[in-house]
């Protein structure tokens, strides 16, 4: 049974929110003060300051708000899953999807969409998914890897190596990033939620297969 890494396309939005500042928003109960940049968490990983997906909450306050689409009202509305500032935005429907599957696990931060032209506003979510757990099978992985002080693996991209994932250390998990190697390009599900979401008509979502044992 494979996963999936899903990803959408940044979209031509703009922060209308003066309120809103992406520096100001990192992960929450998290403690900064011994490093400016990052900190280390129990199981030895890194988190970093900064207000991309890392498998964490984050602290909401200065997440904007309100974002203007860039072009007028499309006949059809918006795609399921937006992206910007390389933080996913999702639609009512998905976050209804994802709850169905892991009830009250992830982060969901609301945020309107206004028309350029002045069209009434859609609400959506900022979304963080917010497992953060190691799924990758350390024998039949190939990427190189970092590996200091018994701390768990930090997994680097090497030309012709891959990435296999380990469905006993997934369990039930059906949305994660992974510990050890995860970046703004995208978040892992199972099989069971992709068919979940291509059951509910879901858009704007880019599926990446991967091999998992």
């Amino acid at each position: 049974m494979p996963v999936y890494t899903i990803n959408g396309a940044s979209r031509p939005t703009k922060v209308v929110d003066v309120a809103g500042d992406f520096k100001k928003v990192f992960p929450k109960s998290v403690d900064f003060s011994k490093f400016r940049d990052f900190s280390t968490l129990g199981d030895g990983t890194h988190v970093w300051k900064n207000a991309f997906q890392q498998g964490l909450p984050v602290e909401t306050d200065y997440l904007p708000k309100q974002l203007k689409w860039g072009h007028g009202e499309l006949k059809k509305g918006l795609p399921d899953l937006l992206k910007h500032n390389s933080i996913f935005i999702v639609s009512e429907n998905l976050r209804r999807v994802v709850d169905e599957y892991e009830p009250g696990v992830h982060q969901f931060s609301q945020v309107e969409i206004v028309w350029k032209n002045g069209g009434s506003s859609i609400p959506y979510y900022w979304f963080y998914p917010c497992n953060r757990i190691d799924s990758i099978n350390d024998a039949l992985s190939t990427f190189d890897f970092d590996e200091h002080g018994g701390r768990p693996k930090r997994w680097r991209y090497r030309p012709g190596g891959k990435l296999v994932y380990d469905l006993q250390k997934i369990g039930g998990t059906h949305l994660w990033l992974d510990r050890g190697y995860f970046s703004t390009d995208g978040i892992m599900i199972s099989e069971t939620l992709k068919n979940a979401f291509e059951a509910n008509g879901l858009t704007g979502i880019l599926y990446f297969k991967h091999e998992a044992v």
